[in-house]
């Protein structure tokens, strides 16, 4: 997966310029996500089963409280569902090592998250969204915190990291994927901001979602939803349905 440019479209207007320079840029791109190998999935599970033990100790209230007030933020700015979840998690794992929490942290997160995705044109409806919420120097000040909490490790997996690596082992036209991917997307939102998922694993939400993505897409290709979970061995953990 490409991770975004970190470049200023103008020097004036970047909220990162004069923080993110020199070796800053190439440790947060080297930070990100590395592209798949063969056994993605499998080697997903594994990291996740670690990961998890450092969000759950966040108490659920506490995730519920900050996912909404991130969500508003990030629809506000008309941004995607994929961001919001890169940005949740990159939260989730700040809260896991440091509780002092305000709306700049919301705010540095989702900056953090537009960086390391793909979508870098969102970058200029950011800035002229937050320039009336939070000043330059604030945003700096707490994307800094951030990645010095999570000790600049942005390598976070997310149910968006399982389910591009299902999306790969599926034999089906592209705009059949995509329309999996934004019904998974919309779902695992929903599952993240739900008290009754909140604490369900990245591997758990993007597998429950993308079934029932099928079902409601594919009704005939359920079989094959399941031949893949039965390659990671993990289906039968997997609560089919996020009502």
């Amino acid at each position: 997966m490409d991770v975004a440019t970190l470049s200023c479209y103008d020097e004036e207007l970047c909220i990162t310029s004069g923080y993110y320079t020199d070796d800053s840029d190439f440790e947060l791109v080297n930070a990100a996500e590395q592209p798949f190998d063969d056994n993605i999935l499998i080697n997903l599970i594994r990291r996740d089963n670690h990961e998890q033990c450092a969000i759950y100790s966040t108490s659920p209230k506490t995730k519920i409280h900050h996912s909404k007030q991130l969500k508003r933020i990030i629809d506000d700015c008309g941004l995607s569902d994929e961001i919001y979840i890169k940005a949740y998690y990159i939260l989730m794992r700040y809260l896991s090592s440091y509780l002092n929490m305000n709306d700049d942290i919301l705010y540095g997160c989702m900056t953090i998250a537009v960086k390391l995705s793909e979508y870098t044109n969102f970058l200029n409806t950011v800035e002229k969204y937050i320039k009336h919420c939070i000043t330059y120097e604030a945003l700096m000040n707490a994307e800094t915190l951030i990645c010095n909490t999570i000790d600049w490790d942005l390598n976070i997996t997310t149910p968006v990291t399982y389910l591009e690596a299902i999306l790969t082992m599926l034999d089906v036209e592209n705009e059949t994927k995509n329309s999996l991917r934004q019904i998974s997307s919309k779902l695992i939102v929903q599952a993240v901001t739900d008290a009754r998922c909140i604490n369900f694993s990245s591997s758990v939400l993007a597998m429950a979602s993308f079934i029932k993505s099928v079902e409601l897409l594919l009704p005939n290709g359920i079989n094959m939803s399941y031949d893949i979970l039965n390659y990671a061995s993990i289906h039968q953990n997997t609560p089919i349905y996020l009502r």
